[in-house]
């Protein structure tokens, strides 16, 4: 004894146009999401790199002050000027002196028109002087 559960018409052996577009509708909400989810992540990926990538670049620096401090004696001098390692980014350089300490603040931004922070340190050295 053979029981079938789904009962058949004819000799129908295919899909319905009816049956291939609501599985395609239905393929569509469970897809757009995900698709959205990966751009979006994407994106993320991308902002979290700038970010690290001018951390980088402001801990060189303050880095490089620091051993040029310890060797020499010098006293950086500040100012603004573009990344040293080719990144593109923009760095603004502050030294200010209070008695006997240094403090050195680095800034970099996306570009010149400084409108975007993208990593900020501080640090202070002892003025040997």
């Amino acid at each position: 004894m053979n029981i079938s559960l789904l009962k058949t018409r004819g000799k129908s052996k295919g899909l319905t146009l009816v049956e291939v577009i609501v599985s395609l509708a239905i393929l569509g909400l469970i897809i757009i999401p995900l698709l959205n989810m990966f751009v979006f992540s994407a994106l993320t990926n991308k902002r979290s790199e700038d970010i690290l990538d001018a951390t980088y670049i402001a801990q060189s620096i303050i880095e490089t002050r620091y051993a040029e401090h310890k060797t020499d004696g010098t006293i950086p001098a500040g100012g603004e000027y573009t990344d040293p390692f080719g990144g593109g980014y923009w760095i603004d350089e502050k030294v200010e002196t209070d008695g006997g300490l240094i403090r050195i603040i680095i800034k970099v931004y996306s570009d010149n028109t400084k409108r975007e922070l993208k990593a900020q340190m501080e640090t202070y050295l002892l003025n040997q002087s």
